[in-house]
């Protein structure tokens, strides 16, 4: 799996200072990077624009207000695409305030869609672990079953290159399914519930222990017993 990078060994990271007030741990970790030259703030960013990229979330796009850029500057959204009115309404806000500064964007999602326009579909980044390192994950963990549930695509799991195919278990709307485990636990996955979450679990004979999720559209993480 990749490396975190590190601001130190690497030259062309530097880690931002926000102007506000900084809790214990933060300025002692600020003051770490500031002694090793590694320290960007506001200032020096509104002073030498071209040798930064800001790396900034929606929640600290207000930093705008202290580097105050240049009018004609460029934001560039690698996120994920707004999926429900709460997150369209972010970019509504995200959209005022890159106008309020005059920045031109690239990828950031049409407001009433949730999606970026069709020619800018490649700055996307949904967060989501890659293909690469699921698998890698899984090898690494060797489940008895794995259970894709928060994907468009469970069938990739099945490709000869992952060795997965014995294991995997796609579960499909309205259908329930029961395993029994080598630690002698039995689970139950169902997806009888369109929406909402529920988890029980009861004891059985023995130490058996039976548990059921129900699953609203396949949109529960993978599940790897």
């Amino acid at each position: 799996m990749s490396e975190i990078p590190d601001p130190i060994a690497d030259d062309t990271l530097a880690v931002y200072e926000e102007v506000k007030k900084a809790a214990a741990w933060e300025s002692n970790l600020l003051t770490h990077y500031e002694s090793k030259g590694k320290a960007a703030q506001p200032r020096d960013i509104r002073h030498y624009e071209g040798d930064y990229v800001p790396c900034l979330s929606f929640w600290d796009i207000n930093e705008l207000i202290d580097i105050e850029p240049s009018r004609g500057g460029m934001y560039i959204y690698s996120s994920s695409e707004a999926f429900d009115e709460e997150q369209r309404i972010d970019i509504r806000r995200l959209r005022r305030w890159i106008d309020h500064f005059g920045l031109s964007s690239v990828g950031v999602p049409d407001v009433k869609t949730g999606k970026p326009i069709e020619s800018e579909q490649g700055f996307l980044s949904s967060g989501h672990a890659s293909s690469s390192d699921l698998i890698e994950l899984i090898n690494t963990i060797h489940p008895e079953i794995v259970i894709p549930i928060h994907t468009e695509h469970p069938q990739l799991f099945s490709k000869p290159r992952s060795a997965l195919t014995d294991k995997l278990s796609c579960p499909k709307q309205g259908c329930q399914l029961r395993y029994h485990f080598k630690h002698d636990r039995v689970y139950s996955l169902s997806s009888l519930r369109p929406t909402c979450y529920s988890e029980q679990s009861e004891e059985s004979s023995g130490h058996a222990r039976t548990s059921s999720i129900s699953v609203p559209n396949a949109s529960l993480p993978t599940l790897a017993c």
